[in-house]
């Protein structure tokens, strides 16, 4: 792990070298992810992602959200992306939180570190009905409240909490 950056939260989007499935080495290049789970140990800090990518946004598949500027615009300022962007949450991966496969995007806003910016508290409740359940997803949100949503193909409302 970089000494400079700090464990990433749940919700984080951050710029990955997100290995080409089934390989488990680095990708050849970075692009958003999202954080949706750390585990810290004396050993390190593996962080499971979901893969993001700018390509097919056009057609989502089940288990895909896409953050777009003209339809979530303030989804798409705080996730920090620089393009439209879909992630995959049936592609996922655990990864050390090491610089072998996180990187310091130029110009990063968010200072020296690999988080680019944080899901929207609506991305989290889709996130949750795209697992296909009534999912409760502790995220970071710009205001510290309760926020509820009733979303389509879940069981239910989702509820999204911040801290």
């Amino acid at each position: 792990m970089s000494a400079s950056w700090r464990i990433p939260s749940v919700g984080d989007i951050v710029w990955c070298m997100f290995p080409e499935m089934p390989d488990t080495e680095p990708g050849p290049k970075p692009r958003p992810a999202i954080v949706l789970s750390i585990e810290v140990r004396d050993d390190g800090a593996p962080v499971r992602v979901a893969y993001g990518t700018s390509k097919n946004l056009k057609r989502l598949k089940t288990g895909e959200i896409a953050i777009t500027k003209s339809q979530h615009p303030a989804a798409y300022s705080l996730a920090g992306l620089a393009y439209d962007t879909k992630f995959d949450f049936k592609v996922l991966v655990d990864l050390p939180w090491t610089d072998q496969y996180f990187k310091v995007l130029a110009l990063n806003k968010a200072g020296n570190t690999p988080k680019i910016g944080t899901l929207h508290a609506s991305d989290a409740c889709r996130r949750s009905c795209v697992s296909g359940g009534d999912v409760a997803l502790g995220f970071q949100l710009a205001r510290a409240e309760q926020h509820d949503f009733g979303c389509v193909g879940g069981q239910g409302g989702c509820r999204v909490w911040s801290w």
